[in-house]
């Protein structure tokens, strides 16, 4: 089995525009000043405060124009003071910002004693009238109450207009890892521009183009999705849809979260009517069982200095295929299947994540965030027509031909770094780490493994593989009986953004670079058979075992 592998090198871009990075889901606030008569004020201080910024506050003064703009905020809820000798102070709460949204907030000053504020509380911006993306953002509160399998696919599916290409259909999540092979496209792009990030870093599958793949970002660790389908920036070298998730920092207060959700086969429902029996039908495709518990927790480990947020997930479930086992499992010289009605055959899926993050401010001019995410996940038991790995491209699997998909783990690091030297000069650098160890053993096959003496059969009559183990691509053709991939991914990025008035100049660069090692090998004979109904039609012979190291 070949494993592809496709890999977005290098990235250059200059920015000179009106708008925040999305790539890096940066939001702002941007506005002009002016005195009671209407003149444009130079010189006003303005300080955006906020719960979610561990620096407390972040603050810009308008140039000539009376214009201002402070950038590199996060998701939350802020609040803005414009402060000049000679004036009243003015306040403006409730201020709500998420993604790479840009709001207008303007002020209106009156002459009098700085010590007078005037608050003024009312609507907060909901146009962004800056920026000229299209962008859609979730926030943690809408990803809890919505009825979905809490993944990057589900979630998008919520979007309109956009178009999945799907691996698999999670329906309440009943298939929540065959879902996140999906794609997306909107407006006739091609589904191959899709990308998911965390914190402005791709995550998806190191051989999927980074797209998709073996990484489940954690929602209950997750401040917020930001789903954008049009008006990129030169920071990006695709122009389809972009997921990204912005995880949660803490704060200086303790909070938490648990979620769970589950049900087992007594909570389902069966549509196999004595009628159908009659017909044939034996038995119908139902869950066995489902769970989802996510726990997360965070808070200062310093006040204002070192912020943690940590969670936990483990999900899974059990998924009757509508097939039964195969009667002649193991015995050598029989070749038909005869399915065995006390067998019911199910699919059995689970992921296990945890991951943490610090936000280390470090001095006033510098902060540092660490991220760490770990995920193993299996695919197991791939029997019957399950979704994705299982089903072979549309076709029935007995137990003993049946494939496991195994990711241990995926391992995700990023450090970023970040200092806003002076009101109008921002640096801004981070790297990533990400490590892909999977594996598609049938039930961790190795060589010397007794079940390699069993050649595998593809009857093209019913469209059922059995006898013997194989993996998609070779179904009952002499394909891999097992398969190791380990993959390396460094990513690096650096930017200089200098603020005048509400105008940004950014530049800098992103980097990314693929490593990879596959070894593959297949049934002790090297072949496999294709029967029409019980009678053999077609050998396909297959060169193996054999190893691939590559980078890129």
């Amino acid at each position: 089995m070949v494993m592809g592998r496709t890999v977005q090198r290098l990235v250059v871009f200059a920015v000179v525009g009106l708008f925040p990075s999305i790539l890096y889901a940066q939001a702002s606030i941007t506005g002009t000043v002016k005195d009671a008569l209407g003149a444009l004020l130079p010189g006003v201080t303005v300080e955006a405060s906020s719960p979610a910024l561990i620096e407390k506050v972040r603050s810009a003064v308008t140039d000539g124009t009376g214009q201002y703009r402070i950038v590199d905020l996060r998701p939350g809820t802020y609040a803005v003071t414009f402060t000049l000798a000679g004036f009243s102070s003015v306040k403006r709460e409730g201020i709500e910002l998420a993604g790479s949204f840009t709001a207008t907030v303007n002020a209106d000053l009156q002459v009098g004693s700085i010590a007078e504020t005037v608050t003024v509380s009312g609507q907060t911006p909901i146009v962004d009238v800056q920026g000229t993306g299209t962008e859609r953002v979730m926030n943690s509160d809408v990803i809890a109450a919505l009825p979905t399998g809490r993944t990057p696919m589900s979630l998008t599916t919520l979007i309109p207009g956009v178009v999945g290409f799907l691996g698999a259909q999670d329906v309440g999540g009943t298939d929540t890892l065959g879902a996140i092979n999906g794609q997306f496209a909107i407006h006739g792009g091609s589904n191959n521009d899709m990308r998911t990030m965390t914190d402005g870093f791709y995550t998806g599958g190191n051989r999927s183009g980074l797209q998709y793949g073996n990484n489940q970002p954690n929602v209950g660790s997750t401040e917020e999705v930001s789903v954008d389908v049009a008006g990129n920036t030169a920071e990006r070298a695709e122009g389809g849809i972009l997921i990204n998730f912005v995880p949660k920092a803490g704060g200086n207060q303790f909070t938490g979260s648990l979620f769970v959700s589950g049900t087992g086969s007594g909570l389902s429902g069966s549509n196999l009517t004595q009628r159908l029996k009659d017909l044939g039908f034996e038995t119908d495709v139902k869950v066995k069982k489902t769970y989802d518990v996510n726990p997360a927790f965070g808070g200062p480990i310093q006040r204002d200095k070192l912020w943690f947020f940590g969670s936990a997930r483990f999900f899974g479930y059990q998924n009757y295929q509508g097939m039964f086992g195969n009667k002649n499992a193991g015995i050598k010289n029989v070749w038909t299947y005869v399915p065995d009605q006390s067998n019911p055959l199910f699919n059995d899926a689970y992921s296990r994540d945890g991951n943490l993050r610090l936000t280390w401010q470090i001095n006033p001019r510098n902060k540092l965030s660490v991220f760490w995410d770990s995920q193993f996940k299996c695919e197991c038991a791939q029997t019957g027509n399950s979704s994705y790995w299982g089903k072979l491209g549309g076709l029935a699997v007995s137990q003993e031909a049946a494939n496991e998909y195994w990711i241990y783990p995926t391992d995700t690091g990023l450090v970023t770094w970040s200092s806003p030297v002076t009101n109008r000069l921002l640096l801004e650098a981070g790297a990533a780490y990400r490590r892909e160890d999977y594996a598609v053993p049938i039930r961790y096959l190795r060589p010397g493994d007794p079940r390699l003496d069993f050649i595998s059969v593809l009857d093209a009559g019913t469209n059922i593989v059995y006898r013997g183990p194989t993996i998609p691509g070779g179904a009952g053709a002499g394909g891999s009986s097992w398969t190791d991939s380990i993959s390396w991914t460094p990513q690096f990025r650096a930017a200089v953004s200098y603020v005048a008035g509400a105008h940004v100049l950014k530049v800098g660069f992103n980097e990314t670079y693929l490593k990879a090692h596959d070894s593959s090998n297949i049934n002790n004979y090297g072949y496999g058979y294709i029967f029409f109904n019980g009678t053999p039609v077609q050998l396909t012979q297959s060169a193996a075992p054999y190893e691939v190291h590559g980078s890129a």
